[in-house]
């Protein structure tokens, strides 16, 4: 009767531990095997003893408090029951999972210098992460206030993930801070080198150290515009100046940059290396109609892989796709004596069965700078 009390006491019966409803049933259950031997007790003596019909009155009454006591425990055992099933969540697996993975998306803030593309993808689905967090803890939280083992592992994947979010959102700020500084510091550096490069006639540099500067400034933007993206638009322009300035500058060496330009290394030798050419052939047929593929080259020796969650029109989709760039030769079709390099970027999505795609970098009529061009003579 205290611990039916007790529990009547509870605003919201689905806060009351099922554990200790099912330890009231079982007081419940001897209380009437206990009421069985006092009946049976009875039984044996003359109803007109003296007090027996006051202990069997007596025992009436205990009885029908138990059975009151049923018929609020028992229903509420049945409610609490279904409460925890697991059968009563069938996406709590998918949520738990998910849960998971989005922890591990946040869990090495590093890659905020050492892979700022995969950085600058996983911080544009921070506030959907945070929100997906809050509705898996929302969904389950009948689960983890009863402290079940399913509920046990969403709280611990929810605090998991928590802590890994704002660790790398830490890092981030901290980030974002230093990145405009970082940035400048590029280009000035590639300006340096084009004044060299000119001042020396050292056209090497266009292909050398000018396009490292600038690809380190432009990944750099990238998560800047992530991080920042109200003070990121006026240091693009700056990006954007000083490539038209170095542009200006490659082309009064452009004779000697064709001729100097080595032909691009070729190390990748995996089974499927045939299949990714075709691909990246067909890619650029949708830029070009009529070309003559004298080579192609692949400069890395593995797939560059990367796993995420997106969040796109109220669903979460799940990204594990590799990356690897095929540069074809092309003739040059104004000058045979030279050829184009064409960078494009082979995506293989490992949700399609590895199906691969191709995105050229360049467009079919973009007006080539002088270090994407190459002597035929060098192609071996």
């Amino acid at each position: 009767n205290e611990e039916v009390a007790r529990y009547q006491a509870i605003p919201d019966q689905n806060k009351v531990s099922y554990r200790a409803v099912k330890g009231s049933l079982a007081t419940l259950e001897n209380a009437r095997r206990k009421a069985g031997f006092t009946q049976d007790a009875l039984d044996k003596l003359p109803p007109n003893g003296a007090g027996v019909a006051e202990t069997a009155a007596e025992l009436a009454a205990a009885n029908r408090e138990l059975d009151a006591a049923e018929a609020y425990l028992a229903p509420l055992d049945q409610q609490l029951s279904r409460l925890i099933d697991p059968a009563s969540y069938p996406d709590l697996q998918g949520d738990l999972d998910r849960l998971r993975e989005l922890s591990v998306m946040y869990n090495n803030p590093m890659i905020l210098q050492t892979n700022r593309e995969q950085a600058a993808a996983v911080l544009a689905q921070a506030a959907a992460a945070r929100e997906e967090a809050i509705r898996i803890a929302t969904t389950y939280l009948p689960l983890m206030e009863q402290q079940t083992e399913e509920g046990k592992r969403v709280e611990g994947a929810g605090n998991a993930f928590l802590k890994n979010l704002e660790e790398f959102q830490a890092a981030a700020d901290q980030t974002r801070q230093q990145l405009p500084g970082e940035i400048r510091a590029d280009l000035a550096e590639a300006n340096q080198v084009a004044e060299a490069a000119v001042a020396e006639q050292k056209p090497l540099f266009f292909t050398g150290g000018i396009p490292q500067s600038m690809g380190f400034a432009r990944e750099k933007l990238a998560l800047y515009e992530v991080l920042d993206p109200g003070q990121a638009p006026a240091l693009a322009k700056e990006v954007e100046a000083m490539q038209a300035s170095l542009d200006q500058r490659e082309k009064s060496l452009a004779e000697l940059i064709i001729q100097q330009n080595p032909l691009p290394s070729d190390r990748y030798a995996g089974g499927d290396r045939d299949q990714v050419v075709a691909v990246a052939v067909d890619a650029w047929k949708h830029q070009q109609k009529d070309f003559e593929v004298l080579a192609s080259r692949i400069p890395s020796e593995v797939w560059s892989r990367e796993t995420l969650w997106q969040y796109s029109n109220g669903t979460w989709y799940y990204v594990d796709r590799s990356r690897l760039q095929v540069q074809l030769l092309v003739a040059d079709e104004k000058d045979d004596s030279l050829a184009k390099i064409l960078p494009i970027n082979i995506w293989k999505d490992h949700q399609k069965g590895d199906a691969m795609i191709g995105t050229p970098i360049f467009s079919g009529d973009e007006v080539l700078q002088p270090s994407s061009y190459l002597l035929r003579e060098k192609i071996r």
